[in-house]
């Protein structure tokens, strides 16, 4: 967001579009909540990581973007790869080697 990317914008716009879904899953699932009858099990209250997320295709273009910066043209370390915005480790090395095939 910082450097006036399109494409922070339109993650952002995403992320946005998200905590709305969390907010309409939360009431829905306040509303079950009261209207349960005894004895039948509670539905699964949303979890609010799962709306943080981003999408693969979004992170891939964003790593993209970064790496072409000039202060990347000798190359790029790759560590801490625990984030909010992706799943888990895993899901970020098959990011990295996705976006970065060579």
């Amino acid at each position: 967001m910082n450097r006036g990317s399109q494409l922070a914008e339109s993650a952002n716009k995403f992320l946005e579009d998200k905590k709305v879904e969390l907010a309409e899953a939360q009431a829905a699932y306040e509303v079950a909540i009261k209207k349960k009858k005894k004895g039948q099990e509670p539905p699964p209250a949303p979890n609010p990581d799962d709306y943080k997320q981003l999408p693969m295709d979004i992170l891939k273009k964003m790593l993209k973007e970064r790496l072409s910066q000039e202060d990347c043209n000798a190359g790029a370390i790759f560590d801490n790869l625990e984030s909010e915005y992706w799943k888990d480790s895993k899901t970020a090395i098959e990011l990295i080697c996705e976006a970065v095939p060579q």
